[in-house]
This record gives C-alpha cells, structure tokens and sequence, in this order.
C-alpha cells in the first residue's frame, strides 16, 4: 500500500497528474488534454499541463536487463523541432529472436522482435559525443558489456559509428543493408532507376553467404556500374560492412537492418505528431524517456503508469499555482431567482 508514502491532502494532485500523462503520452495533445478536464470539471491551463510532463524528464527507464544475455542491439536516431530547433533523438534497442518467424503471404518475413529501450539521449546532432553519452550510460547502467563480442546494426552515420568503437569495442557492428541501398539515391543520375537499384542492392545482401553474396555484388556491378557508377560504388564501398551478419552463422541474433528501432519510431511519430514541435527541450526529454518506460513496462507486461507513479512519489511534490477551481456563473435558477 503506497498510501503512506503521499503527503496529506497530495492524493488528487498524483491522480490528476497520471490521469494527464496516461492522456498524452497515448497520443493526444495538450489542447486535447485540456478540453477533457473541462468537461470533467477542472480547469488547467496548457502551461501547467506541460511542467506536468516535464516532471517525468528523468523517470527511470525500468530497462533492467541481464547483460549476459543480451545478444545484439539496435542503435538509431530520429529528429523532432523544439521550440524552432531540431533535436536528435538517440535510442539503444535490444533485439530478440522470434519464437516463430513472421509468416506473411507464406513467406518468412521476419525473424527478431523488439526488446528493452535500454538507453535514449537528446543532442543537438548525431555527434560522437552524443552517441558516447547515450552508449556510456548504457554500460555504465550495467545493461551491457563492453568486454565481450556484442551484435550491433546501426546505420552510417559516423558520430555513431566512432562512439560504437569506443564504448563497445568488441563489438561486431552490422551495416543496416536498407539504408545501404536508400543511400543510393543521391547517387543517381536518372530518378526512374532508384526502385530497381535498391531492389538489387538488397539482393545482394540476401545471400546465404559471403561467397554468394559477393558473386551477387559482381552481377550487380555488371548491371548499374555504367549506367549509374557513383551509386553502384557506394554500394561496393559497403559491402564488407553490410555481410557481418553473414559471417557469424552460428549467432542466434544477427540482425541485417535496424527495421526494429525504425519501426519503434513510427510509434513515436504517432504520439509526437498531435503536439508537433515541443516548448522545451524538457518536454521532449520527458516523452521521449515515458514512451521508452511506456514500451518497456508492455514487454515486462506492467502497468508503466504505476511505475511512474512511484518515482514521482519520491519526489518533492511541486504543486501548480495555474490551477483553479471556478464556479459556475450565477442565473436565476441557481441564485434563488433574484
């Protein structure tokens, strides 16, 4: 019973509060937000809505895990505009293996599944710096071990991959093949060749070995070197990086792209999208760190809500002075008619 632990008359203010956060953090707005209180009989301004969620900027992730188990992880990043700026979301996945491959069209379509968000970080670019803060904090929280050989698939952006290298430098780091392809087309010399192009790029890297997607690499070369040389050479200049995974067969989880964390994205884009661009940077902070507790709380099968709760209520309570109560305008049926 966490009754105990609230300080007298505090209750409402927590129940108001989670009721908020639950709401926007499930994807509406503050505005939105704020016309469902007035409906229930509260009035809340919109500034005090987000210190609401600002008070979450550094709720615990819940992301315990076993560093030994962990087998392979996923690194992205992903841009939001607060207030006029853009700030660089950086996020650490783990990747499990599937019970069963996902069958789609009688097709095996996908073989690994999203784990923990084990650590997330705001910059305002993909530096390295950045991404050593995010990677640091990772091993330093114990969710990773940087001594022993770690699968990761990461794109190329080279802040991320010169923190990978210091951070975890045992690591076996897997080039996401579709952003190997995707890359291609700032490359092209005529737009009407990009569908084919990153289809055969990707063919490429479905082989079922080095030795087999290599011969694919020449076929490939043969087909697009002429008529589109620079995106076949940024193709060949990343071979080697996109077969790691071909070269650990006896690994379980050997992820090829970083479709995991893309995906875990469009998840933020849904929520993110009804407020658009955030006041502050500790707005973003906030959402950023409650949707990562949010999925980790689904995994765990927890109710995410409870665990924020009890780290705010180890917090000092800081009530809002925006809130007032008001009373309805005086009429002649409720003013004894005078």
């Amino acid at each position: 019973d966490l009754e105990p632990l609230l300080r007298r008359y505090q209750r409402h203010w927590y129940d108001l509060q989670l009721t908020c956060l639950g709401l926007i953090v499930e994807g509406m707005s503050l505005r939105a937000v704020q016309r469902h209180l007035r409906h229930c009989g509260v009035q809340l301004g919109l500034s005090s809505l987000a210190r609401m969620v600002a008070g979450f900027a550094q709720v615990e992730l819940n992301a315990g895990i076993d560093a030994g188990a962990l087998a392979a992880i996923s690194l992205d990043g992903a841009f939001w505009r607060v207030a006029g700026a853009l700030r660089a979301h950086l996020y650490v996945h783990e990747v499990r293996a599937r019970d069963e491959p996902l069958v789609r069209g009688g097709r095996e379509v996908a073989w690994y599944r999203t784990g923990k968000v084990l650590g997330v970080g705001l910059a305002a670019e993909e530096s390295q710096e950045a991404w050593e803060g995010v990677l640091g904090g990772v091993v330093q929280a114990g969710l990773v071990d940087n001594g022993r050989e770690l699968f990761v698939a990461c794109d190329g952006n080279q802040g991320l991959l010169s923190a990978v290298e210091m951070e975890l430098p045992r690591a076996l780091v897997q080039r996401c093949v579709w952003h190997i392809g995707y890359r291609t087309r700032g490359k092209l010399r005529k737009a009407a060749h990009r569908e084919a192009l990153e289809r055969d790029a990707l063919w490429v890297f479905k082989a079922d070995s080095v030795a087999a997607a290599r011969e694919r690499l020449g076929r490939f070369m043969a087909r697009w070197y002429e008529p589109e040389p620079e995106a076949a050479k940024s193709v060949g200049r990343k071979f080697m990086a996109g077969v790691e995974f071909l070269r650990h067969p006896q690994r379980a989880v050997r992820p090829r792209t970083i479709a995991i964390s893309e995906r875990y994205n469009q998840e933020a884009k849904r929520r993110f999208r009804p407020g658009r661009s955030f006041g502050s940077e500790r707005n973003l902070q906030a959402m950023v760190r409650l949707l990562a507790l949010r999925h980790n709380c689904i995994i765990e099968r927890t109710d995410w809500l409870d665990h924020a709760a009890r780290w705010r209520w180890d917090q000092p309570v800081q009530l809002t002075t925006a809130y007032q109560h008001e009373s309805r305008p005086t009429s002649p049926y409720t003013n004894g008619g005078t």
